[in-house]
């Protein structure tokens, strides 16, 4: 793949990794939404490893059951601000 596609990228959230790091990534959101309401991609991924389209799936996913929202969205995919959802 040379470009990100959420729809191909979600079905490996579902392998073993790709549970496990949604998992980090949806613990480590929460913990950032508590503390300070927001978030940013950079933030969110510094304590997690793996592959940087994965990560941003699992935000997508999260996107995708309301759990968080995108709130801006720069060209610059390290900068988007995401909140709690609905």
């Amino acid at each position: 793949m040379s470009n990100y596609n959420y729809e191909e990228m979600r079905e490996e959230l579902f392998t073993e990794d790709g549970v496990e790091l949604l998992m980090q990534m949806r613990d480590h959101s929460t913990t950032l939404l508590f503390k300070a309401g927001a978030f940013t991609f950079e933030k969110v991924v510094r304590t997690v490893s793996g592959d940087t389209w994965l990560m941003l799936a699992a935000l997508d996913y999260m996107i995708e059951r309301k759990e968080i929202k995108k709130v801006y969205e720069p060209s610059n995919t390290k900068n988007h601000v995401y909140t709690k959802g609905e």
